[in-house]
């Protein structure tokens, strides 16, 4: 393997914030750098370091250096480029301030050494290596005792497709930690949002996979009151945050709806069928009970008519009134898949025709999709917008639905293979230590677009990643062939 373009030395934790953002800005750029497939920043100087056509080192580890290795350093600057990443801080309450600054850094370093992306020579990382990191970043968080969120969801999702892949139906330490997590929940605290109620979806795989059923009733008790609290919409869906009796939010715990943005008025946003499709899909398949279901497909249908552009398929971020509004944002649109995707994981036994409504309507998505893949295999951030940065928090979301889609035989092989080869190969370009770069950060809406170009991109972890990997591992094979 050649040398990397990029060194760098460090003295701080692999797992820093700072640390992450200057990979986040390399692997941005698909430039390889020391410890890359190592996953680890190398911590002591070595003479190999000065064979690349940059150096990036912190104070600490300038400090360490010998005299000699002092005076090669210095030689090394006269000749080539050095830079310094750590003199913006690393506070973790100023990650956007160190993301934002990190960027200028490491691109103005990289243009002036004349560094530029490796191209086809970018390796990729291990399978099974970030499937490990993936794993201990989920079981660590979920065992954090954490206030239960979207990333509840994401890393319990992750966790399970984990220990599916490695120990079959479920695994002891998975159940463990499960039942460790409901157990700490208080189910008289209505969910502020949807995000905290979706995670009470998993209640329902965890009575699949124990029988027991205090969480899954549990899960249909705050389902219910949470529907009877919450205003209604647009199209008379269900609102995504707030309650109809405190429509200001003033005695919400956690505070989760100050203001009444998403409590009232006539705006429909596509993260309301990734956090409501899965519990209420969940909720269905539990109780046997139709009404769940039927509030699901009232969303199905209300988005697949008024979000999605008939032109090219792509699906707006933001309705008003039926009206597209916005953008035609890359997670915007990946919020829509993974909450088809949850209600078919967990209700696949659902009336036959409701199946093949979400399934047309994948494939409808699946269309546009094809159309618009860079030929790097990453999706733009705003779709049909070419000058927007690649994501690769849509991608990864694409690969893992449309690969586990495929692997359950409901969708076409040959027609997204290439697709989905391209997308898996391009996020293991992108990741390192079990996280990925290039995500773009979550956002609320907006009516221009230039507030969704804006949107900042920074390293990431999530559960998420997983089950793109290991879904497109079963349906492509051995990683090193991608």
């Amino acid at each position: 393997m050649s040398t990397p373009q990029v060194a760098i030395l460090t003295s701080l934790p692999q797992d820093s914030l700072i640390l992450h953002a200057v990979v986040n800005r390399l692997l941005a750029n698909q430039v390889n750098f020391t410890g890359y497939r190592e996953n680890r920043i190398p911590t002591e100087f070595s003479a190999d370091l000065l064979k690349s056509q940059l150096l990036l080192l912190d104070k600490g580890s300038l400090d360490r250096l010998t005299a000699e290795q002092l005076a090669e350093v210095e030689r090394f600057a006269l000749e080539k480029h050095v830079s310094f990443y750590d003199q913006i801080g690393n506070d973790p309450n100023d990650r956007t301030v160190i993301n934002c600054l990190t960027e200028i850094s490491i691109n103005g370093a990289l243009a002036y050494s004349g560094v530029h992306s490796d191209g086809e020579a970018m390796p990729s990382q291990d399978l099974a290596v970030t499937l490990d990191f993936v794993a201990d970043y989920c079981r660590t968080y979920l065992q954090g005792n954490p206030a239960f969120n979207e990333f509840t969801l994401h890393n319990l999702r992750g966790l399970e497709c984990i220990a599916e892949s490695r120990f079959g139906n479920g695994s002891k330490e998975y159940l463990e930690i499960m039942t460790a997590l409901f157990s700490r929940q208080d189910e008289y605290a209505l969910p502020p949002n949807h995000d905290v109620l979706s995670a009470w979806s998993y209640a329902y795989r965890h009575y699949q996979l124990t029988g027991e059923r205090r969480f899954a009733e549990a899960m249909l008790r705050v389902l219910d009151r949470t529907i009877a609290a919450r205003p209604r919409i647009a199209g008379g869906l269900l609102g995504g945050a707030g309650f109809q009796a405190d429509p200001l939010g003033r005695h919400c715990s956690p505070p989760g709806a100050l203001g009444s943005n998403r409590v009232r008025g006539q705006g429909v946003y596509t993260e309301l069928m990734h956090f409501h499709g899965g519990v209420l899909a969940a909720a269905t398949a539990y109780s046997g009970d139709e009404k769940y279901l039927n509030e699901a497909m009232q969303l199905v249908r209300y988005l697949r008519e008024h979000n999605c552009d008939p032109q090219d398929h792509l699906p707006w971020h933001f309705t008003i009134q039926g009206q597209s509004r916005g953008s035609k944002w890359g997670r915007g649109a990946a919020h829509i898949l993974w909450g088809l995707d949850l209600m078919l994981r967990f209700f696949p036994e659902m009336p036959a025709d409701c199946r093949q409504e979400i399934l047309d309507w994948v494939e409808y998505l699946g269309e546009g999709l094809l159309a618009c893949q860079r030929p790097d295999g990453l999706w733009h951030n705003i779709l049909d917008q070419k000058a927007s940065a690649p994501d690769t928090s849509c991608t990864m979301c694409f690969l893992a639905v449309y690969s586990r889609l495929l692997n359950q035989g409901w969708l076409p092989v040959p027609k997204y293979r290439n697709m989905l080869r391209l997308a898996g190969k391009a996020m293991l370009r992108m990741c390192y230590r079990g996280g990925f770069a290039e995500n773009c950060s979550g956002t609320g809406f907006a009516l221009s677009q230039d507030y969704y170009i804006r949107r900042p991109h920074n390293f990431r972890m999530s559960g998420q990643l997983a089950l793109a990997l290991v879904e497109a591992d079963r349906l492509l094979g051995d990683s090193q062939s991608w």
